[in-house]
C-alpha cells in the first residue's frame, strides 16, 4: 500500500479518537459520576494522614470485598501528586489518553506484525471508541479498572502471539490481578493456551497459574462475598442467556423493552462467527486469547452477580460495554483473513463498521445532555446542601469532600437556581410516582415544551416547610411527545410529600428561567 493511502486511513482512524476526547471534555465535570468514585477521595485522605506502611495496606485493601484496584489507586495518586489536587475530570482524560492510547498502539502493532492492511486499524478504532459503547470511560473507577484491565489483556495477548517481550509478559501476567479481578482468570487461560501451543514460557506460566489460583482461593476465603446466591441451578439456568447478553452489550440501545433479547442475539451472532473464523484460520493467537478472556470475564460477572432474580438484567450495566466491544474487536480480527479475500467483503465490512460507529454516536448524543446535566445537578446539590439524588451517599461524606483542601469546585459547573416561595399554591397535576425500595420514579405526562432544543432543563424540588432547602435533579428523558422521566435514588430524599416542584431552564442564549409547576402535599 502506498504512503498516501496509509496516511489517508490513519486520518480516518484519528476521527473516532479525536471525537471521543471532544465528547469526553464536553460531558464530564469535576465531580464523581457514581458512589464508587468516592473511593479515590478516601485514597487521598489516607495519602495525607497515613504512614507509608498504612498507605501501602490501603492500596491493597479490596474494594467491595473483591476488587484490589491497586493499579487504579496508584494512577489516581500520581495524578493527585502531579496536579496538586484531585481533579476527577483531568484524571479521567489522562487515563483515557494513557490506557486507550496503549490499547490502540498494541492493535496497530499487531496489524503491522500480521501484514494486515492498515485500513483495518480505522475499523478497530471505530469499535474501540464508539461513543455509546465507551460510556464506562467517562467515569473514574470505570476507566481505571476496566480500561486498565483491557490494556493488560491486550498486551498479554499481543506478547503471547508475537513471542516478544517475554520478561515484560511475565510481569504483566503477575500484575494483572492487581488491576481488576478478572486478572486471576488470565492465569489458567494463558497456562492452558501456552501448553497447547507449546509456548516457550508454558512451564513458568503454568506454575504461576497454580500459585495464583491458590492465592485467589485464599483471598476469597478471607473476603466472603455478601449475599451470594445458594441456588446453583438458578445460576446454570440463567447463565447462557446472561453470557450472550454480556457479549452483545455494546449493541445500539434501540429498545428498552427488548434489550436483553437484542443483546443476546448479537452476542450469539458474534460467538458463532468467531467459531467459524477460528475453524477457518487456526493460527490467529491474539484474537483467540482476547475472546477466551472476555468469555471468562463474562462468566465471572454472571456468577458474581447471581444474587438477583435475573442475571441478564444485572449485567446490562454500562460499565461492561467495553468488554462487549472487545468481543466485537476479537471477532473482527478473527475475520480479517476472510475479509481480505474479496474486495466486496472489504467494502461490506467497512460499511458495516461505519454504520455501527455512526449509530453509536447518534445514540450517545441523545443521552449526552442528560448525563452532563445529571453531573451538574449532583455537583450543585453537593455544594449547596451536601446531598445527592442520583445515588445514595451520606451527608457527612459529601460535606467532607466539599470542604477538603484537595478538591476544588469549578463555579462555572454550578447551576444558578434560586427559588422564591410560590405566591399561590396549586396541586401538581398530570404526574405519577413510583417508589420501589427508596428509588423514586417521577413521570410527567404533561410539561411545557422546550422553546429550543438547545435549552437544558432540570426539576427543582423545594421543601414547603423549609423553602431554602432546594434540590435539583436532571431529566432522564426530556423529549418531545414523550412523558418526562426523573429517577431519584437518595438517602436524603425518600418521598416527595410536602414539596414544591419547579422547572429550571438554562436557555440557549444563556438566560436562566424558573417556572412553578405545582406542589405535592
Amino acid at each position: 500500500m502506498n504512503r498516501s493511502r496509509i496516511n489517508l486511513f490513519l486520518c480516518f482512524a484519528a476521527i473516532p479518537i479525536v471525537l471521543h476526547f471532544y465528547l469526553l471534555n464536553q460531558t464530564i465535570v469535576n465531580f464523581p459520576s457514581w458512589g464508587d468514585d468516592f473511593l479515590f477521595f478516601e485514597l487521598i485522605e489516607h495519602a495525607q494522614k497515613d504512614s507509608w506502611t498504612q498507605m501501602l495496606a490501603f492500596l491493597f485493601k479490596p474494594h467491595n470485598q473483591i476488587h484490589l484496584l491497586f493499579f487504579g489507586k496508584v494512577f489516581a495518586l500520581l495524578s493527585y501528586w502531579v496536579i496538586g489536587s484531585l481533579q476527577i475530570k483531568y484524571t479521567i482524560v489522562a487515563a483515557n489518553l494513557v490506557l486507550l492510547g496503549g490499547i490502540s498502539f498494541l492493535f496497530f502493532k499487531y496489524l503491522k506484525n500480521q501484514l494486515h492492511g492498515i485500513w483495518h486499524f480505522a475499523g478497530i478504532m471505530c469499535i474501540l471508541f464508539a461513543p455509546s459503547a465507551s460510556i464506562d470511560n467517562y467515569q473514574l473507577i470505570g476507566v481505571l479498572q476496566h480500561s486498565g484491565s483491557l490494556l493488560f489483556l491486550t498486551f498479554i495477548a499481543y506478547a503471547t502471539a508475537t513471542r516478544k517481550h517475554p520478561k515484560t509478559l511475565l510481569l504483566a501476567v503477575a500484575f494483572y490481578p492487581l488491576v481488576s479481578t478478572e486478572g486471576w482468570a488470565m492465569l489458567p487461560i494463558l497456562a492452558v493456551y501456552m501448553l497447547l501451543t507449546k509456548h516457550p514460557l508454558r512451564k513458568i506460566v503454568a506454575f504461576m497459574a497454580v500459585l495464583g489460583l491458590g492465592i485467589f482461593a485464599y483471598f476469597l476465603a478471607q473476603h466472603p462475598q455478601p449475599g451470594a446466591s445458594n441456588s446453583i441451578l438458578n445460576i446454570l439456568f440463567q447463565a447462557p442467556i446472561a453470557l450472550l447478553t454480556f457479549l452483545g452489550n455494546a449493541a445500539w440501545p434501540i429498545s428498552d423493552s427488548f434489550k436483553i433479547q437484542i443483546n443476546a442475539l448479537v452476542g450469539a451472532l458474534l460467538f458463532v462467527l468467531s467459531i467459524i473464523f477460528v475453524r477457518k484460520n487456526k493460527h490467529l493467537e491474539m484474537p483467540i486469547i482476547l475472546w477466551l478472556h472476555v468469555l471468562a470475564t463474562g462468566a465471572m460477572i454472571c456468577v458474581g452477580r447471581s444474587q438477583g432474580s435475573s442475571i441478564s438484567t444485572l449485567i446490562l450495566s454500562e460499565r461492561f460495554h467495553s468488554y462487549s466491544s472487545f468481543a466485537l474487536i476479537g471477532t473482527y480480527l478473527l475475520g480479517i483473513p476472510l475479509f481480505n479475500k474479496s474486495s466486496v467483503r472489504r467494502k461490506l465490512i467497512g460499511l458495516t463498521i461505519c454504520l455501527y460507529f455512526t449509530g453509536s454516536f447518534y445514540y450517545f448524543t441523545k443521552g449526552q445532555d442528560a448525563f452532563h446535566n445529571r453531573l451538574r445537578a449532583d455537583l450543585t446539590n453537593a455544594y449547596q446542601h451536601a446531598s445527592l439524588l442520583s445515588y445514595p451517599a451520606a451527608s457527612n461524606q459529601i460535606s467532607a469532600l466539599m470542604h477538603a483542601n484537595y478538591f476544588k469546585v469549578d463555579s462555572s459547573d454550578l447551576l444558578p437556581c434560586k427559588l422564591a416561595i410560590p405566591l399561590e399554591y396549586k396541586a401538581l397535576k398530570d404526574y405519577s410516582i413510583e417508589n420501589r425500595n427508596g428509588q423514586i420514579t417521577l413521570k410527567f405526562n404533561a410539561l411545557p415544551e422546550k422553546k429550543s432544543k438547545e435549552d437544558q432543563r432540570w426539576l427543582s424540588i423545594q421543601s414547603i416547610t423549609h423553602p431554602d432547602s432546594t434540590l435539583l435533579i436532571a431529566f432522564v428523558r426530556d423529549q418531545e411527545n414523550k412523558p418526562r422521566l426523573v429517577h431519584i435514588n437518595s438517602l436524603q430524599l425518600t418521598n416527595l410529600t410536602q414539596k414544591n416542584l419547579w422547572l429550571f431552564t438554562q436557555q440557549a442564549n444563556g438566560k436562566s428561567v424558573t417556572a412553578y409547576l405545582g406542589s405535592i402535599k
